[in-house]
C-alpha cells in the first residue's frame, strides 16, 4: 500500500492540472487513471486503413483562450511545443494539440507519476485519512492511504464513487450531463468547405478537416473528417447503434456539404458523459468537503465565457488555489 499527500483521479486536463500544481508545491501526489493513457476528453484515435492508419481527434476538437490567466499557460503549452494556433474563427484562434490532441496531458503527465489502466472502485475512511481500494485481477484491493482525495470525473461516476453517506452525494445527485455522438469518416477526395464548422446544422455541432491541423499524417492520401453531434439531437439517440448512427450523420453531412462522399473507412463513438448543463454550476468552480474528497471539472463551471479546455483548468487551479491558502477554511456542504 502506498502513501501520500493527496490521490488524483482522473488524467484528463484537470486531474492533471492540479496534480502539477499541488507536485510543484511540495505535495506527494499518486495520479491513477482507468483508461490506458493520458487525455480523457482530449483524447486521440488512430484507426487502421489497408496496411496503414488515418488519426483524428476523438474528443476536444479544439479550443480557444479568453481569460488572462488561461492564455498564459496557452502560451506556454505553445513554446513547450504540445499545442499550436490551428484557424481563426469568429475573430478567435483556436487551439490544437500536436501531434495529437493529447499531447497536452502527455506533458503534463510526464511531470508526475501517474499509474494507467487502474480503476478506483472504493473510498473508505480510516481514521483521519482516506483509504482507496482498486480493482483487482480477483478482487478489490487496497492500493494508497492518503490525506486528500481529488476526482476530476464526470459528476455520475463521481457520485458512484463517493461513500454511501457522504455529503457530497446530495449535491452530485442531481447534476445531469449530456452525452454526444462523434464519428469519423475517411474519403477519398476533400470536400469544398472550410477546415472548421461550427453548428452547421441542427444535428451536427462541429466538423474539423483533420487534415488541415498541423503535423498530421493521414495514411494512403485519405481526407479525415471528424463530426461531433449536437447534444441534443445525441440525447435522442442514446441507445441506437453504431451503424444507425453512422448512416444519419453521414446523410446530415453530405446534405450540408451537399457533395458526393467516397467513404472509404468510418468510426463511431459515443461519450457517455460530454456536457455539463446548468444544474451542476458551482459559483467557486470545484466541490470540497470538510473530511478530504475534493471535485473539479469543466461541468462545475459556470458560464463566464469558458467551455471544454479552459473550463476544466479554471476549475482546477480554483481549487489549486483553495487548497493552498495558509489557513484552510473549509466550505461547506
Amino acid at each position: 500500500m502506498i502513501a501520500a499527500d493527496v490521490l488524483v483521479i482522473g488524467a484528463g486536463i484537470s486531474g492533471l492540472t492540479i496534480a502539477s500544481a499541488l507536485h510543484k508545491q511540495g505535495k506527494t501526489i499518486l495520479c491513477v487513471e482507468k483508461a490506458r493513457g493520458s487525455g480523457g476528453r482530449l483524447s486521440s484515435k488512430r484507426q487502421p486503413v489497408g496496411d496503414d492508419y488515418v488519426q483524428f481527434d476523438l474528443g476536444c476538437t479544439a479550443f480557444t483562450a479568453r481569460t488572462p490567466k488561461f492564455k498564459q499557460q496557452v502560451s506556454a503549452w505553445c513554446d513547450a511545443g504540445a499545442i499550436t494556433t490551428w484557424v481563426n474563427h469568429n475573430d478567435e484562434h483556436w487551439y490544437v494539440g500536436t501531434p495529437r490532441s493529447s499531447s497536452i496531458t502527455r506533458l503534463l503527465a510526464n511531470e508526475l507519476p501517474v499509474q494507467f489502466s487502474t480503476r478506483v472502485t472504493r473510498l473508505e475512511r480510516h481514521h483521519s485519512q482516506w483509504a482507496v481500494y482498486i480493482e483487482g485481477h480477483n478482487s478489490q484491493q487496497c492500493y494508497a492511504l492518503v490525506d486528500d482525495v481529488i476526482i476530476s470525473a464526470p459528476a455520475p461516476q463521481c457520485y458512484a464513487l463517493l461513500p454511501s453517506d457522504h455529503a457530497l452525494k446530495s449535491r452530485l445527485g442531481y447534476v445531469t450531463m449530456g452525452a454526444q455522438w462523434v464519428i469519423m469518416l475517411a474519403l477519398k477526395d476533400a470536400l469544398n468547405i472550410n477546415d472548421f464548422c461550427v453548428s452547421p446544422n441542427d444535428v451536427i455541432a462541429s466538423i474539423s478537416y483533420e487534415n488541415s491541423k498541423p503535423n498530421r499524417q493521414q495514411g494512403n492520401d485519405l481526407h479525415v473528417y471528424c463530426l461531433q453531434a449536437s447534444v441534443d439531437w445525441s440525447n435522442a439517440r442514446m441507445d441506437y447503434s453504431k451503424d444507425k448512427i453512422l448512416m444519419e450523420l453521414t446523410n446530415a453531412f453530405a446534405e450540408f456539404t451537399q457533395q458526393a462522399l467516397y467513404v472509404e473507412q468510418d468510426y463511431c463513438h459515443r461519450w457517455l458523459y460530454a456536457q455539463g448543463n446548468e444544474n451542476g454550476y458551482e459559483a467557486a468552480g470545484f466541490l470540497t468537503s470538510t473530511d478530504g474528497i475534493h471535485i473539479c471539472g469543466d461541468y462545475l463551471v459556470e458560464d463566464l465565457g469558458m467551455h471544454g479546455v479552459e473550463a476544466a483548468y479554471f476549475s482546477a487551479m480554483a481549487l489549486t488555489d483553495y487548497l493552498s491558502l495558509p489557513v484552510l477554511k473549509q466550505k461547506s456542504v
